[in-house]
């Protein structure tokens, strides 16, 4: 907009005026003061007209009357000069405004200052126009006068108002956005101008940000502030035109947005920056999606499984590494050859029934991979996830053998301890009949078989109870490396001289907790099991030796677990077993051997006896090259015990009470037998309900209880025992069953001091430990 020009009151002391001949109007004379002040005011070629004053106000114009007009006032108007002259300046304004107008003037010329307004001036046809007026107070002699000087700014407020309308479309676009529009001082200390969405953006009042302009730089996000901060610094300093950055803010609240603030350096008439200004784009959105997008990629890009997208032909137009990887490992170079060949058919019922495909297994040699597929939302695109699930597999059989194997313990175990039962009676009663004098050589000879096939019947339940880990066990610390070396002799008779049997003990003691018997067992099966493998000869090395175990050893064995251990190695050079008879070795009664060449148990009790020493087994084998077995046993801390071997104690009688607790009544007449014969008194009691009303009337005689552990009723042979030796302290009990779970659950390792004698027992057996307890009168004991 064009600044006014200033016109300063001139003062003259004489005046005169000449009339123009074109108007009725008199011209200022050209010597006139008056023609002089015009002329020095540069009006000659402006429209203006002089009013001379009716009356002693030289403050209001408009009490005057116009004295003189120009023809630039009469063409700019329309009037002619005859019919302004004379007339009151009233005509300059319009009504409705002229009071007003008329008050600002007196108070501007009162102040002896020149009236400088833009106002709109009616012309003669009714239309106004806007002109710039100027009154100036000047003293042309003794007549103060006003000099009414009009411009016409028709043009420059067109352009105004074209202006003002720009800036309020402008600002309506601004206000509009939602993106901040700024513009700044280059060191950042003072905004300029913000668009009102910065509100909206930062969540915070503009005028806080006029205020104090560093609070844009506090709410960008910590870990983005120097990064930002460098940036619009090094802008500066490098005198660069535009920037672009993508930061983060934190609002009051502290909710986290993304900004991508765009800028440019605006420079002044001579090159150098005068300020900044740019636009900060809310991309929070896109920015959200954008790091979703990226997520996605690197779900499928770093995924350790293989990844697919399938088109819905089936062709891969997507794989990612870990897929080619796997291909590789199988011997392929593309990862799309390793996908199922009916690859086509699943993806075109994928798409048809929108469904995914789930575990959809192709098997590559040993090895197996799963496949899943899945259609794409909205698109005619399917995604496969495949991974390989061979030692899944493995795993899953092993599981499936170790809780098949623990059924079938449990079904043994309960026919081993009925059979148990039945054993008792007939080895009892056939020891009783063979210890009967005088008689028949022939009846002698078959009663001995009667005992020599209750006794193989015997080892058979052993061996069940042994697998079952319902044996009783008898632990002490044992070196593992010395039985072995003292089975040297006995293992070597037993190979034959076709086997080269090679022992490698350990150099030093490898102590474990155990029993003695049930340790040489488990030699004695494996190496009988890898002679039968040998049928024409081999070798068989024979090993053991202390091993620790990390977590990360036992990493996909399903039964080890980290510590250290004792380590006894079996390995042959036989015929090895495929994959089906590995998974059924341990079943009792399974065998590979001819008909009448094997029980099937072998294997099997040392299955059971690993087991109930808290160990486990691992098998390696290879049809046609051999068979490993890896028995792992816990590793003792204590020092290995010397156990000195039994006396032997042949069977006394006596003429104590005892009190025999049986359910089982051939069992009880049997016990009642043995025991009268060895001049023992006897009371009897079918059940411990019965036993403790026998007890009530007989308390002082008993001095000794024999019970069986499992009776009918609520109350078992540990429950009466220790009710009895509650009431009678010093009272030896013995406990008898068919198998020690009945007696300790799950955990069959026996104390020492504890009275258990297992079913079957010769007669001898029950004798030796029924005057053991009376000589030792122990207390109560249970098992």
């Amino acid at each position: 907009m064009a600044q006014p020009r200033s016109l300063f009151p001139l003062t003259f002391r004489t005046a005169h005026t000449v009339h123009s001949p074109s108007t009725s109007s008199p011209v200022p004379a050209s010597d006139s003061p008056l023609s002089l002040i015009l002329t020095a005011l540069g009006l000659t070629q402006e429209a203006y007209l002089i009013i001379t004053p009716d009356t002693g106000d030289d403050h209001d114009p408009e009490s005057g009357r116009v004295t003189f007009i120009n023809p630039a006032f009469t063409r700019l108007t329309g009037y002619t000069a005859d019919e302004l002259q004379g007339r009151s300046t009233t005509l300059l304004f319009q009504p409705e405004i002229a009071a007003l107008q008329r008050q600002s003037i007196r108070e501007t010329l009162r102040r002896r200052e020149a009236y400088v307004r833009d106002i709109l001036l009616p012309r003669k046809d009714g239309r106004p126009v806007w002109i710039e007026l100027q009154i100036v107070p000047v003293d042309a002699g003794t007549s103060p006068h006003w000099v009414f000087v009009v411009r016409d700014i028709s043009e420059r407020k067109l352009t105004e108002q074209s202006l003002l309308e720009s800036q309020m479309r402008l600002n309506g676009i601004l206000n509009s956005l939602s993106d901040v529009v700024w513009s700044t001082s280059l060191d950042f200390d003072r905004f300029i101008y913000l668009s009102p969405s910065t509100e909206k953006v930062f969540g915070r009042p503009v005028e806080d940000f006029y205020h104090d302009a560093s609070l844009w730089f506090s709410s960008i996000h910590p870990e983005d502030r120097d990064r930002v901060r460098d940036l619009l610094t090094g802008v500066v300093a490098r005198n660069e035109d535009a920037f672009e950055i993508d930061y983060r803010i934190v609002r009051p609240e502290g909710d986290i947005r993304w900004l991508r603030n765009r800028g440019r350096t605006i420079r002044n008439r001579t090159g150098k920056p005068a300020h900044l200004d740019g636009i900060a784009d809310d991309i929070t959105a896109d920015k959200n999606t954008e790091i979703e997008l990226e997520r996605m990629a690197n779900f499928s890009r770093f995924n350790p499984n293989p990844v697919y997208e399938l088109t819905p032909g089936g062709h891969a137009t997507y794989s990612n590494s870990a897929a080619l990887k796997l291909a590789q490992s199988l011997g392929h170079e593309a990862a799309s050859e390793i996908l199922p060949p009916e690859t086509d058919e699943l993806v075109a019922r994928c798409l048809e029934k929108r469904e995914p495909i789930l575990r959809h297994e192709t098997t590559h040699g040993e090895r197996t991979v799963s496949w899943s597929f899945f259609p794409v939302p909205g698109e005619r695109a399917v995604h496969c996830y495949a991974g390989e699930i061979t030692d899944k597999l493995r795993l899953e059989r092993q599981l499936h053998q170790s809780e098949k194997l623990k059924s079938i313990g449990q079904l043994a175990g309960g026919i081993a301890h009925d059979f148990n039962n039945i054993l008792t009676v007939i080895q009892g009663f056939t020891e009783l009949l063979l210890a009967r004098e005088e008689q028949d050589a022939a009846v002698v000879d078959q009663l001995t078989q009667i005992s020599v096939s209750a006794e193989r019947a015997q080892d058979l339940t052993r061996q069940l109870l042994m697998f079952s880990r319902r044996q009783v066990m008898k632990p002490t610390i044992l070196d593992v490396s010395l039985i072995v070396r003292d089975m040297a002799k006995m293992l070597s008779r037993l190979v034959g001289e076709q086997i080269e049997l090679k022992i490698l003990p350990a150099t030093g003691a490898i102590p474990v907790e155990a029993d003695r018997s049930m340790v040489e067992q488990i030699v004695l099966n494996l190496v009988a099991n890898a002679r039968d493998a040998m049928p024409v000869g081999g070798t068989i090395w024979l090993s053991s030796e202390i091993v620790t175990l990390a977590p990360e050893d036992v990493a996909g064995r399903p039964e080890a677990r980290p510590g250290r251990f004792a380590l006894l190695t079996a390995k042959d050079t036989g015929t090895g077993m495929d994959e089906r008879t590995l998974t059924r070795i341990f079943e009792p009664f399974f065998t590979t051997k001819e008909m009448g060449k094997g029980t099937g148990l072998g294997l099997a009790t040392v299955y059971g006896v690993v087991k109930q020493h808290e160990g486990w087994i691992e098998v390696d084998s290879v049809l046609g090259s051999g068979t490993t077995f890896h028995i792992y046993l816990p590793l003792s801390g204590k020092v290995s015990d010397v156990v000195p071997g039994a006396k032997a104690v042949k069977p006394l009688g006596g003429s104590e009470t005892i009190l025999v607790v049986e359910d089982e009544t051939h069992v009880r007449q049997l016990v009642v037998a043995i025991l009268k014969t060895a001049g023992y008194g006897i009371l009897e009691a079918k059940s411990g309900l019965d036993a403790i009303g026998v007890w009530e009337k007989n308390i002082e005689k008993i001095d000794l209880v024999l019970s069986d552990v499992i009776m009918p009723g609520l109350i078992t042979g540990i429950d009466l025992g220790e009710k009895l030796a509650s009431e009678k302290p010093g009272l030896p009990v013995i406990l008898t069953s068919g198998y020690s779970a009945e007696v300790i659950g799950e955990n069959l390792a026996l104390d020492s001091s504890i009275n258990f004698l297992p079913k079957p027992y010769p007669p001898h057996s029950l004798l030796r430990m029924v005057r053991d307890c009376l000589d030792k009168k122990p207390s109560v004991a249970a098992a």
